[in-house]
C-alpha cells in the first residue's frame, strides 16, 4: 500500500483502525511500523511528538504480543 504511486496516507490510517477495531494485533503492528516511516519520512517540527506517539504504540503492542506467544510449554505440554 505504501510503494503505491497514488498513496494517501488517510488510507494508512483507516487500515490502522480497522486493524485495531477487529484485534488483528500483526496487521497492526505491520501499519503502526508503516506510519511510522512515513511521519520520518516528511519529517517537520509536528511530526516529532506524532512519531513519539506511534513508537509508544508500537512498543505496547510489541509487549502485548510478546505476553501473548505461547512458551515451549505450552507448546509441548509440559
Amino acid at each position: 500500500m505504501v510503494k503505491a504511486a497514488n498513496f494517501d496516507r488517510k488510507m494508512l490510517l483507516v487500515a490502522t483502525q480497522l486493524a485495531h477495531e477487529t484485534d488483528l494485533k500483526r496487521v497492526l503492528l505491520v501499519s503502526l511500523e508503516a506510519l511510522l516511516n512515513t511521519v520520518r519520512s516528511h519529517g517537520s517540527g509536528d511530526t516529532d511528538v506524532e512519531a513519539i506517539l506511534l513508537a509508544r504504540c508500537i512498543i505496547r503492542l510489541v509487549i502485548r504480543l510478546m505476553k501473548e506467544a505461547p512458551t515451549d510449554k505450552d507448546r509441548y505440554g509440559m
